[in-house]
């Protein structure tokens, strides 16, 4: 007798559904980051989106919704969004909490993150041409 793999739901395959899925960071950025809100607008079970993420993703769910997170916050960033407005937008509570998690999870504080990510912007729109040594 076959193994049913996802005996509660009648023998279908849950993983073919959360396969469906497209973008995975828009979900957990509807949800607010939140595995169990992420299970629930899935119609699955906290447990099972535990062992999707695993399987699918090769890493721990919080590790996936912190990655997620510290991603939509550096984008917001580099949007040039305060570190107040990303602190919202990322649904931390505290602007303090939220700095600390994103030096935790990307080595780079805020304010660093914002200067590199100008300072490769200039660089990519400053390759200027020497005309007779000169710029033009």
């Amino acid at each position: 007798m076959a193994h049913d793999p996802c005996p509660q739901s009648g023998g279908t395959n849950v993983n073919s559904r959360l396969d469906r899925v497209k973008d995975w960071s828009v979900v957990a950025f509807k949800a607010g980051f939140k595995i169990s809100k992420i299970a629930k607008n899935q119609k699955i079970s906290a447990r099972s989106l535990h062992r999707f993420i695993r399987e699918r993703f090769g890493k721990s769910p919080k590790r996936w919704i912190d990655e997620l997170r510290a991603a939509h916050a550096a984008a917001e960033l580099a949007e040039g969004h305060s570190a107040k407005a990303t602190t919202i937008a990322v649904k931390y509570a505290h602007e303090s909490s939220f700095c600390r998690f994103f030096k935790r999870v990307t080595g780079s504080t805020t304010r660093n993150h914002v200067a590199e990510t100008r300072t490769s912007e200039i660089a990519k729109e400053s390759p200027k041409k020497l005309n007779n040594g000169r710029f033009s």
